[in-house]
């Protein structure tokens, strides 16, 4: 297929279109290659560390409820006929809280006959009545998918991650063919590197989470929608069962059918009989798609549209008046909304809207949320953190093509009265957000955008590049000063989430991560911590205590030194001393063991050191020192 004519056809070198024309399947390669060899290297990094685990060290996330799911699948409960969810801690205290305020909810509910219930197992069946028993908890696509990875190749999250990354190389084709198909052989290219380099799709396809999966069918869908209009009506059939299919992986994709027909009532024009005959089509094909989940639901007595029990009874956390824009708050009048709404979907908007002051106040949040949505923060959620994962894996510390590079350059690429051409993106824009009006722009919904920006950022750096070339100084000038402003509000912190408070929770959470025995995984928190507030002395220590456990004892040193110019205890002296005598610095580790044990008659660990310095020589220190 020829390109197709472009809002930056007329900025790229015709010589450089034609080559690219010629050897599309050279570039192809080249992509393939790419994407190929930068996820080898973050599976090799990821492979050396506890990241693999990571569903099983933080039990309160959706890591480790897809995996539960998934195994719960391959052992053959394929139709669910009774209640299956997470009884994260935060449910469980939500759930305490209502029984404490109203004891009698059971019996009203008709969960209990009389008082005498017990009040444990009440809490995770108040819940079974919030998420309407076997409704299905989330969208079913991927848990059955990892329960069908699990029956067929045993219970491995790299057998997952496998197709993940797969989907992953594809999702780099599939920029590539999107901004090809929309702007220029130039700009396709320049899409590709970037989707090669960009960390955050990347990161997901090593996690045991949908994400994903959502952003590679976000991709396919603004692929299909450009192409189901350039042929015969089956292509729209095909479409609706790609929209129908789409839905089962997470349900706000029914947000891009209702913005495709939007945007094609708008600006194509044509006969009554045909917008309803394509209208029909799209609607059978997503009824197609739909119908073995719609049977189910029949067969265990739900709703028959019902996908995800969790969206109804959740709405409430984040609309009530102390939500937050950009994360994820259980907030104190959450119990309350969900007694009074009984988990129901739009009881619960209602009920959350009377928390505010004035109804404006649910208007300013939702507006809120679409100006974070904007900003650099990869705001977590329940253990999904991109910015410790990257501690781990540094190389997607060192890919450049971040979601505060890809806006400026994605603005750069619809600076054209042709942007209308992108239409396909703008409409799997418009649907995306949806997700982030009904939640928040936790990093993990918002990376289908990201993805949808690639293809415009591809346009943006041709038109740059073509701008500077030109000499067209004013446009560059423009560009440049917006995107300095840009860039100066997107990379500070929010309110509440100033770099000092984060360091704060990091560093909280990897000194329990130590105690807990994962010195690895403490050390990536830690780590994480200095980053945000570098050079505190506490931090520093336990840095090092972490590092020394988890064998690296040169690392280690290098904090034990730095904590060691502002703080003076035994404990400190004893860690530096092991430090020390595991990389073979014996007259110095001995002056430290020695020290610890002038400090005072409670140093029984430096002088047991001390005397096993002097027996060893050169014996490596032994245990995580003191805690």
């Amino acid at each position: 297929m020829n390109a197709i004519a472009s809002p930056v056809d007329d900025l790229v070198p015709a010589k450089i279109e034609v080559w690219l024309g010629r050897h599309r399947g050279r570039v192809t390669a080249a992509l393939l290659v790419g994407a190929l060899f930068v996820r080898l290297l973050v599976c090799l990094q990821v492979a050396g560390g506890p990241l693999t685990r990571i569903h099983e060290l933080v039990p309160d996330s959706d890591y480790n409820f897809f995996d539960r799911w998934g195994r719960h699948i391959a052992a053959g409960d394929w139709v669910q006929r009774t209640p299956w969810h997470p009884m994260a801690s935060w449910m469980r205290t939500v759930a305490q809280d209502a029984l404490s305020r109203d004891p009698s909810l059971p019996v009203t509910l008709g969960l209990a006959s009389d008082l005498t219930y017990d009040r444990e197992a009440m809490e995770e069946r108040l819940w079974d009545h919030w998420l309407r028993g076997p409704t299905y908890f989330q969208e079913p696509a991927y848990p059955y998918l990892v329960g069908v990875t699990y029956l067929l190749s045993g219970r491995n999250v790299w057998h997952v991650f496998a197709w993940q990354l797969v989907l992953g190389v594809l999702g780099v084709i599939l920029v590539h063919r999107l901004a090809r198909r929309l702007f220029s052989e130039t700009a396709a290219l320049a899409a590709g590197v970037l989707a090669i380099l960009a960390p955050i799709p990347l990161f997901y396809e090593v996690t045991l989470l949908r994400d994903a999966l959502v952003v590679f069918v976000t991709l396919a869908l603004a692929l299909l929608m450009d192409w189901a209009p350039e042929g015969g009506r089956g292509r729209w059939l095909i479409l609706g069962i790609a929209f129908g299919a789409a839905t089962l992986v997470k349900q706000s994709f029914l947000a891009f059918p209702v913005a495709m027909g939007l945007w094609r009532l708008a600006t194509v024009r044509g006969p009554a009989r045909d917008r309803l005959a394509v209208a029909g089509l799209v609607t059978a094909g997503i009824a197609v798609a739909l119908l073995p989940a719609v049977l189910r639901n029949l067969l265990v007595g739900v709703q028959p549209l019902a996908l995800n029990g969790s969206a109804t009874a959740m709405l409430a956390v984040f609309h009530s008046a102390h939500a937050s824009p950009y994360d994820m708050v259980i907030a104190p009048e959450f119990t309350r909304v969900l007694m009074a709404s009984d988990g129901r979907l739009f009881a619960s908007f209602v009920e959350a809207t009377r928390t505010y002051a004035s109804p404006w106040g649910v208007v300013a949040l939702n507006a809120k949320k679409l100006f974070y949505l904007w900003h650099g923060l990869e705001s977590p959620n329940g253990g999904v953190d991109f910015y410790v994962f990257r501690q781990g894996v540094p190389v997607l510390a060192a890919l450049p093509a971040t979601f505060v590079t890809l806006v400026p350059l994605a603005g750069v690429g619809l600076a054209s009265r042709d942007a209308p051409r992108a239409w396909p993106l703008l409409v799997a824009l418009s649907g995306s957000v949806a997700t982030i009006i009904v939640a928040a722009p936790l990093s993990r919904y918002r990376a289908p955008i990201g993805a949808l920006l690639l293809p415009l950022a591809g346009a943006g750096l041709v038109r740059l590049a073509s701008w500077i070339t030109a000499r067209r100084w004013l446009r560059t000038g423009a560009a440049a000063a917006a995107t300095t402003l840009y860039l100066a509000w997107a990379t500070s912190g929010p309110p509440r989430r100033e770099p000092a408070l984060r360091a704060e929770k990091y560093a909280h959470q990897g000194v329990h991560l130590f105690r807990t025995g994962e010195p690895v995984m403490a050390a990536f928190y830690l780590q994480e911590s200095l980053r945000l507030e570098p050079k505190v002395p506490a931090v520093e220590a336990h840095l090092g205590q972490a590092l020394l456990s988890a064998g690296d004892p040169v690392g280690a040193l290098e904090h034990l030194e730095t904590a060691s110019r502002s703080l003076n205890s035994r404990a400190l002296r004893e860690l530096q001393a092991r430090a020390l005598a595991a990389v073979g610095r014996r007259e110095e580790a001995l002056a430290a063991a020695r020290s610890a044990q002038a400090s005072g008659p409670e140093g029984a660990t430096a002088r047991e050191l001390l005397e096993r310095l002097e027996h060893d020589g050169l014996g490596a220190a032994p245990g995580p020192g003191a805690r």
